[in-house]
């Protein structure tokens, strides 16, 4: 037997980032305790990208209104071309028009989509069952570019541990050489 200092891990470290950039203006959590997948570590100052939100809610509503507007316009053409009162360039344009103010309704869905995605961003959640290190950052702080915090914290895994510790040469080679006597010697029954 030897002992020997060592440091205990988890068996998975998990750096917490943060997604966006801001004030950190909300810590939930008590350095070194105990936190379960799901449960809110951190809230990143949200109102620019609760404005983003409502800014592509706004473009969304606005392309459905074009939208309508397109159908509508279409509806009143169809009739009159089938009777020639209006040209076929005419028709053809506003068939056109429809189909573009369609593609840019699914554009401002997905715009809206993904501002969704980024305020979510703005609430960072554990990833896993485990032990939360010490933050590196305090509320107040502006996080998510250098030089200031990028890894927040780190939540540790604790079903499995993982334990690092270092072995002086001269340890090294005496176990090396019992292991090797061990080999040599044969037991017979």
């Amino acid at each position: 037997e030897k002992d020997f200092v060592a440091q205990v891990y988890g068996f998975n470290d998990i750096p917490m980032r943060t997604r966006v950039a801001g004030y950190i203006e909300q810590i939930d959590f008590k350095e070194g305790g105990y936190v379960k997948k799901g449960d809110l570590l951190y809230v990143v100052d949200p109102d620019q990208l609760l404005e983003a939100v409502n800014a592509a809610k706004s473009d969304l509503a606005r392309s459905k209104v074009n939208k309508e507007r397109a159908i509508s316009d279409l509806n009143r053409i169809k009739p009159l071309a089938e009777i020639n009162a209006v040209s076929q360039r005419d028709l053809d344009a506003a068939i056109a028009a429809k189909k573009s103010s369609e593609s840019v309704e699914e554009a401002a869905q997905a715009n809206l989509r993904l501002a969704q995605i980024r305020l979510d961003y703005a609430s960072i959640k554990s990833p896993v069952d485990g032990i939360i290190g010490k933050s590196m950052a305090v509320e107040g702080e502006f996080v998510g570019r250098a030089p200031n915090p990028v890894i927040l914290n780190t939540v540790s895994t604790t079903d499995s541990l993982r334990v690092e510790f270092f072995v002086t040469e001269n340890d090294y080679l005496a176990w090396s050489n019992r292991d090797q006597s061990n080999d040599d010697k044969t037991i017979n029954i």
